[in-house]
C-alpha cells in the first residue's frame, strides 16, 4: 500500500526534523566527525566535513593500505588518492552523484520548497520488528536516493543510492 504524498515526504521529514534538532538545523554552519572508518576488513583514521548550507563534503579515509580524500561540492567532486593527484570526477553520473551527495548533507528534504527534489513514496518495511518508511528522492539533477525513516524513533535510518557499480548504503 502506498503512503499519500504528503503524510510520506512533507510530513515525515518535518517530523525527523523537528526530533533531531528543530530549527536548529537553521542555524548549523558545518558538521565534522572523526573516527575510525572500517572498508574492505581494514581500519583507518577518517574525517568528514559538511558545509550544512551549501552541502560540500570533504572526507578523509585513512585505511592501512591506502589513504584518500574526497571533496564534493553540489556540482563536482575529486579525489586525492594515494599518489597525492587530485583528479576530478566529472562524468556526467559523477556530477548527478555530487547533486545527491550535497542533497542529503545539507538536509534538502528538510526545505522542498526551496530545495527542489522529486519524491516518491514507497511501500513501508518492516527491518528488526520494526516499521520503516521509504522514500525515493530524486534532487534536482542529481542520482534517486531511497531514504529509510524509522516514524517511531524520528530518524532517518539509512540512505541507498543505486550507482552504476555497486549501490552505496549509509547507515
Amino acid at each position: 500500500m502506498l503512503i499519500s504524498l504528503a503524510l510520506c515526504s512533507a510530513a515525515l521529514f518535518a517530523d525527523v526534523r523537528a526530533h533531531t534538532g528543530g530549527a536548529r538545523w537553521d542555524t548549523a554552519a558545518e558538521i565534522v566527525g572523526e573516527g575510525t572508518g572500517f572498508g574492505e576488513g581494514l581500519g583507518g583514521r577518517t574525517r568528514i566535513a559538511t558545509d550544512m548550507k551549501t552541502g560540500a563534503t570533504s572526507t578523509f579515509d585513512g585505511s592501512a593500505l591506502a589513504q584518500q580524500r574526497i571533496v564534493s561540492t553540489p556540482e563536482a567532486m575529486w579525489k586525492e588518492d594515494l599518489t597525492s593527484g587530485v583528479h576530478p570526477l566529472d562524468a556526467p553520473d559523477a556530477r548527478a552523484a555530487a547533486r545527491t551527495s550535497a542533497y542529503l548533507a545539507r538536509n534538502g528534504f528538510f526545505h522542498p520548497g526551496t530545495d527542489p527534489a522529486t519524491f516518491t513514496c514507497l511501500p513501508d518495511v518492516t527491518e528488526d520488528a520494526r516499521v520503516l518508511r521509504q522514500v525515493r528522492i530524486t534532487p534536482r539533477g542529481g542520482r534517486p536516493v531511497t531514504v529509510w525513516i524509522d516514524p517511531a524513533e524520528h530518524v532517518v535510518v539509512r540512505t541507498q543510492e543505486q550507482a552504476p557499480s555497486p549501490r552505496a548504503s549509509v547507515r
